[in-house]
């Protein structure tokens, strides 16, 4: 199981492609499904743009219940009431088909909200190691040796200058440049 989701134009899955088959018996596959994962931890996500996080919906799984609890003869009890819960999931399917998903419960936009936010790691550097501030003008270089010392204090990946400038202007903020150097405006190292 992959533990990063990787997004962009080189992602290997894509809604409106299809997916090439090694067989002459295809010229390839529409994808018509919702992925669903199942894990013990979250996937780092590396994108922070709306088109990644408007597809990602995080269940909390938070309750677990004592052994003294447990229901030992659930599975029978569920069986027993096969058609009503079958008649119960179709009635949600129907409504999810014709409207869509229109409200997130309150815990699974919390827990959404936390996720994208742990996920925006320029983000998290910023609040750690960043004053907004419209009248300074930061160089690349002070910015980058900056973000690289809590990257690798915090264990996350460098970013190149270039990569580091592209999530600065996604954040709002405006580069600069007189002769030889450059810089952003509006934020300054604490």
């Amino acid at each position: 199981m992959a533990s990063t989701l990787v997004a962009g134009e080189g992602s290997r899955i894509h809604p409106r492609r299809p997916i090439s088959c090694d067989s002459w018996l295809s010229d390839g596959a529409n994808q018509e499904f919702k992925l669903v994962l199942v894990t013990n931890h979250r996937p780092a996500i590396s994108g922070t743009d709306h088109g990644i996080w408007r597809r990602i919906v995080l269940v909390p799984w938070n309750v677990t219940i004592p052994p003294e609890q447990q229901d030992r003869r659930l599975v029978e009890r569920l069986e027993a009431e096969l058609p009503g819960i079958l008649n119960w999931a179709l009635k949600g399917l129907t409504e999810y088909l014709s409207q869509g998903l229109i409200h997130l419960p309150g815990a699974i936009a919390t827990a959404n909200s936390e996720y994208r936010r742990d996920s925006d790691i320029v983000g998290l550097w910023m609040e750690d190691c960043c004053l907004r501030d419209s009248a300074a003008r930061t160089t690349n270089g002070e910015l980058h040796r900056s973000y690289s010392e809590w990257a690798n204090i915090n264990g996350h990946r460098n970013l190149s200058s270039k990569s580091l400038g592209d999530r600065l202007r996604e954040k709002g903020l405006s580069p600069w440049r007189t002769g030889s150097s450059r810089g952003w405006s509006g934020i300054t190292c604490k």
